[in-house]
């Protein structure tokens, strides 16, 4: 795990692999206060912030032609703005960690996700067993389904809220909302 870190202003081109062979990609994996700039990503995975990794800040990238853009899972108190994601499966996403036969059990809480255009693909942002996440000023155009909203909880029953977002040109629903109750 690595604290602390920024990884800024790298260009990784369509096509260019990395030992996984995912093509570009970001992992905060368990790590903390680390900031993630100005860097341009493409290939199977965008940027996956996980499993206890808080207090991130990811801004100002773009991600392109990945099947999952920026995703969190298990991750909880980091600020996702000013993001470019375009072309993805799925765009942003926020999952928490629940595992009903362990005591293995993360929530992805109280993140803030302002400012950033998601733009073409299955689904745009999608949510599921979050509380708390604030979602501001964010465009998200031209998907299947633009924003899918799942139960919130168990950690906390807040529910997440959205402010002036834009959703448009969603071609099946630009809201679905399955066991969640938003703030809208």
């Amino acid at each position: 795990r690595s604290h602390h870190c920024r990884i800024a202003r790298n260009n990784l081109v369509r096509g260019a692999t990395t030992h996984n062979g995912y093509g570009g990609y970001v992992s905060l994996g368990g790590s903390s206060d680390n900031l993630v700039t100005g860097n341009w990503i493409e290939g199977t995975f965008g940027i996956q912030v996980s499993v206890g990794a808080d207090h991130n800040v990811i801004e100002d990238n773009l991600i392109s032609d990945s099947g999952l853009g920026l995703i969190l899972f298990g991750a909880s108190d980091n600020r996702i703005i000013e993001n470019r994601i375009e072309r993805t499966e799925f765009g942003l996403g926020i999952f928490g960690l629940i595992d009903p036969a362990s005591s293995f059990n993360l929530p992805a809480d109280r993140n803030i996700i302002e400012a950033n255009t998601i733009r073409g693909g299955l689904y745009g942002i999608g949510t599921w067993r979050t509380s708390g996440n604030r979602f501001l000023d964010n465009e998200i155009l031209d998907h299947w389904i633009g924003l899918y909203e799942g139960p919130v909880g168990p950690f906390d029953t807040q529910p997440n809220s959205y402010s002036e977002n834009s959703i448009a040109g969603n071609r099946l629903f630009g809201l679905l909302v399955i066991g969640g109750s938003p703030l809208l």
